[in-house]
């Protein structure tokens, strides 16, 4: 096991700590945006990391594993959270900031997958945050 500071959870500044109910009421606008328009979250409002920051931090975390495991990659389990898992995947994937969530939210404990490519975008998607394994039915909250 190796632990990678780049999988790390984004830095939600003044956010950390709170309730999702506290934080919606004090920061209405940037947790609607934070959650469904990235393109538009403003993370100098709450002093926390940009979408841009961490999609950096994880798109040079995934480069450097399809290269440290050409062969292998198969071999490679990731583990990290929700949000930063959505930045990271969108930006190995090639989507842009407002098309970084068009596959939906990355739930709790489910299972993404993503194939390393020689030719064309570098990572292709395999599977979005499949949460047959859990064998339970998703709230809303757990996509949060």
């Amino acid at each position: 096991m190796h632990i990678d500071e780049r999988l790390r959870e984004m830095n939600l500044g003044k956010l950390e700590g709170m309730k999702y109910a506290e934080a919606e009421k004090l920061y209405p606008q940037e947790i609607d945006n934070f959650w469904h328009h990235p393109d538009k979250y403003d993370n100098t409002v709450v002093e926390g990391e940009s979408y841009e920051h961490a999609m950096a931090r994880g798109l040079d975390f995934g480069r450097e594993m399809a290269e440290k495991y050409p062969k292998d990659s198969d071999k490679v389990l990731v583990v990290s959270h929700g949000a930063v898992l959505s930045a990271i995947m969108g930006a190995l994937l090639g989507y842009d900031l407002a098309n970084l969530r068009q596959n939906g939210v990355i739930y709790n404990t489910s299972v993404s997958v993503l194939a390393s490519q020689e030719k064309g975008p570098a990572f292709k998607l395999v599977k979005w945050s499949d949460v047959t394994p859990l064998e339970h039915k998703m709230s809303e909250t757990d996509g949060l």
